[in-house]
């Protein structure tokens, strides 16, 4: 799955490099990469999007729910998605 994930995320242009963590213990693994437009753009929210919707549920499937999303982008638009919902 991770490595299907890390295929996707680099064939997509708007995101940079991958690098891989493994936790000590195995329980957990970090992947970081970036997003070569401004972390408020509506490209940088498209391609989250992306990621959460189709990249991760692609590689994921039924597990999805495991993985984390964080960042610049996706603060931005998770504070911008609880405003609407709470406002």
């Amino acid at each position: 799955a991770i490595q299907n994930l890390v295929a996707s995320i680099e064939a997509d242009e708007v995101f940079g490099p991958v690098t891989r963590t493994d936790a000590p213990t195995g329980v957990a693994i970090l992947l970081e990469t970036g997003i070569n437009f401004d972390a408020q753009s509506d490209t940088a929210i498209e391609a989250l999007d992306r990621l959460r919707k189709e990249y991760i549920p692609a590689a994921f499937g039924s597990q999805s729910g495991v993985v984390a999303v964080t960042g610049d982008t996706a603060y931005v638009s998770d504070y911008a998605d609880m405003i609407g919902r709470w406002t």
